[in-house]
C-alpha cells in the first residue's frame, strides 16, 4: 500500500490486449508514456490518505473499480494542487462522502462516480474483445485482418473455429496473387464480417480494423437518461447534507456527450423540439429540485492516456441552497441566470485553465513513445 505500482523491470513494449485490465497494462508497460503516468500517480499518491479500500480498487482487474479509484485520486490531487485542505471518506451523517475540501472559509463536499455509455451491452463488448485477441494472436506478417461485428449476443462463439478459419484464409492468400478476401462468420447469433487484406509494408500486428456491434453514445436521449441515472445515485438527499456546498463529480465514458445533453439533463430545455429528457435534475414541473447539490463537475472520458487533456466542466445549480462561487475552481464553468419567474433565461460560460496547467503535468506525454 506504500505505492500503487510494482517495482519491477518492465519489458512489455506492445499495446494492451483487448481483454487486458487497464491497471495490468499500466503496471507492466515499458512505454515512456506509461512510465510518466506511473510516476505522476505515485507522486499524487504520496499526498493521498492510504486506504485499503481505495488501494484494492485501484489495483483491481475490474476496470470499473480501477477507474473509480483513479478518478478519486485525480479529483483529490486537482484540489490539492489548488491548496485545499482535504479529507478522504469524510463522514456525513451515517455515511461517508469521497472528499471534503476546505480553503479560505469555503467548505466543499465532493462525491465521485462513473457514468457509462448508452446503447452498450458490456457482456457483448467483452466477448468482442476476446475475439479481437484471437485475431491479434494469429501470426500474419503480410496480411491484415479487419473485423466488423454486425451482430453480437451474450454467448461466446467458437474461438477455435475463428482462429482456424482465419489461419486457413491467410495461408491461402500467401500462396496466391489475391490481395483481399472477405469471410462471413455466423454462429450462435453472431454475425461477423472478416476482411483479410494485404499489408504494405509488412508489420508484426494482425488486427487491421474493428467495428463493434455496440454503437454507444449516438443517441442523445439515451445519453441524457444515463447521465440522469448517474446523478440520481449521488443526489444530496442521500447524505443528509446540511449547510455545506456539495458537488457531484462525474467521469463520463460517453465521448459523444455534449453541452446540449448536459444542459438539458440538468436544467431542461427551453425548446420543446430539443427536449431530451422529461425529468431534469435541477428543475422539474416548474419547481427546483435536488437543491442540496450546488454543482455538477463533469470530466469527459478521463483515462491514463489523457490526464492532461481531459475536459472539465463545472455546471452550477442556480437554485442551490448552498450555491458556490465561480472563482473556487479554475475550470470551464456554466453559470445559469434565472429571471423573475425563477426560470433560466441564459447560461453564461466562464473559460477556465486547461487541466495540464492546473496539475502541472505534460499535455502531450503520449508523444514520448
Amino acid at each position: 500500500m506504500n505505492q500503487l505500482f510494482d517495482s519491477i523491470n518492465r519489458t512489455r513494449t506492445t499495446p494492451s490486449a483487448h481483454q487486458m485490465a487497464t491497471f495490468d497494462f499500466l503496471n507492466s508497460s515499458a512505454w515512456s508514456s506509461a512510465e510518466y503516468v506511473r510516476n505522476t500517480l505515485e507522486e499524487w499518491y504520496k499526498g493521498f490518505p492510504h486506504n485499503s479500500e481505495f488501494y484494492g480498487n485501484f489495483i483491481s482487474n475490474n476496470d470499473s473499480q480501477h477507474l473509480s479509484a483513479f478518478f478519486e485520486l485525480f479529483i483529490y490531487s486537482l484540489f490539492k494542487r489548488l491548496d485545499y485542505e482535504l479529507q478522504y471518506h469524510y463522514p456525513v451523517g451515517s455515511r461517508k462522502i469521497d472528499i471534503y475540501a476546505e480553503k479560505n472559509g469555503i467548505c466543499l463536499l465532493l462525491d465521485c462516480t462513473l457514468s457509462g455509455e448508452p446503447n452498450v451491452q458490456r457482456s457483448i463488448v467483452t466477448i468482442e474483445k476476446s475475439i479481437l485477441d484471437v485475431v491479434e494472436s494469429i501470426p500474419s506478417p503480410n496480411f491484415w485482418v479487419g473485423v466488423d461485428f454486425e451482430n453480437g449476443v451474450h454467448f461466446t462463439p467458437s474461438l477455435s473455429r475463428v482462429r482456424k478459419m482465419l489461419t486457413k484464409a491467410i495461408m491461402e492468400l500467401e500462396s496466391s496473387s489475391i490481395n483481399e478476401l472477405k469471410i462471413p462468420f455466423v454462429e450462435k447469433g453472431w454475425a461477423i464480417n472478416f476482411t483479410v487484406f494485404r499489408k504494405d509494408p509488412p508489420v508484426d500486428r494482425t488486427l487491421g480494423f474493428n467495428i463493434s456491434s455496440q454503437g454507444g453514445g449516438f443517441i442523445d436521449g439515451e445519453s441524457a437518461q444515463i447521465l440522469r441515472k448517474t446523478l440520481n445515485s449521488k443526489r444530496g438527499s442521500s447524505y443528509q447534507i446540511e449547510g455545506m456546498q456539495y458537488i457531484i463529480a462525474i467521469n463520463s465514458s460517453n465521448i459523444y456527450i455534449n453541452e446540449e445533453i448536459i444542459s438539458n439533463t440538468l436544467y431542461g430545455s427551453t425548446n420543446a423540439n430539443l427536449e431530451l429528457i422529461d425529468t431534469p435534475f435541477f428543475y422539474f414541473k416548474d419547481a427546483p429540485q435536488n437543491t442540496s447539490v450546488s454543482a455538477v463537475l463533469i470530466c469527459n472520458g478521463l483515462f491514463w492516456s489523457n490526464l492532461g487533456k481531459a475536459d472539465l466542466q463545472l455546471w452550477h445549480n442556480p437554485w442551490a441552497k448552498n450555491p458556490i462561487q465561480n472563482y473556487f475552481l479554475p475550470v470551464n464553468q456554466f453559470i445559469p441566470v434565472i429571471d423573475s419567474n425563477n426560470k433560466i433565461c441564459q447560461i453564461n460560460r466562464l473559460v477556465g485553465k486547461p487541466t495540464f496547467e492546473i496539475l502541472s503535468i505534460e499535455e502531450d506525454y503520449l508523444m514520448r513513445d
